[in-house]
């Protein structure tokens, strides 16, 4: 499904603005590193990680399959929003064992373009999908490090306030979560070797 060009403006410019604002914030972030696959990246607390089989992981679709590691939402401010579920998930992608194919984004998603984080060179791309009155908009950033692919994405799974008793909930304003999952992404960088590496069968 395409992105309307004024979603993606409106991506574009909350990303933007939102670097002075939690460059301010009074959230507590954490580390976390993962030896075996050799990257590091900073959290909040009410963003929850999960790892290996875990229900949590399979009840929010935006935990792509079979992740490293899903940081997912659990905190309170978006109770009584039409907010579903929102998290930032981090993959390996088997079966890309290429640059080429890394880098080529799914058939439903609108590539955005390049981008460095850390010094690590990203493609990314933009995916809305909406079905049965839920909107899921995920953000998809990829690179070839070491002979493995890596995704990370991140979003939100929406409500359409058409769906709800009319007073009963508020409408999910993305832009202070989205700016907190921005600044996760740019403190992921690759802090040691890849001991998962490109000799798996």
């Amino acid at each position: 499904m395409s992105i309307h060009p004024i979603r993606v403006l409106l991506y574009a410019l909350l990303f933007l603005s939102t670097q002075q604002g939690f460059s301010q914030s009074s959230q507590s972030f954490h580390t976390y590193q993962n030896d075996d696959f050799g990257f590091a990246l900073q959290y909040p607390d009410d963003l929850t990680p999960y790892w290996g089989i875990d229900r949590a992981i399979d009840a929010v679709s935006i935990c792509y399959d079979g992740p490293i590691v899903c940081f997912i939402y659990r905190g309170k401010e978006y109770e009584e929003t039409t907010l579903g579920a929102a998290a930032f998930s981090i993959s390996v992608l088997r079966d890309k064992r290429s640059l080429e194919t890394c880098q080529e984004m799914d058939a439903d998603q609108d590539p955005m373009g390049h981008t460095q984080i850390n010094g690590t060179d990203f493609e990314h791309g933009e995916t809305v999908d909406a079905a049965a009155g839920t909107a899921i908009v995920r953000t998809t950033y990829r690179t070839f490090h070491q002979g493995v692919c890596f995704d990370i994405t991140f979003g939100f799974e929406e409500g359409n306030i058409g769906n709800y008793e009319e007073g009963t909930v508020k409408e999910f304003h993305e832009q202070k979560l989205a700016g907190v999952f921005d600044r996760m992404l740019h403190s992921f960088d690759f802090v040691g070797p890849v001991l998962d590496g490109s000799e798996w069968q």
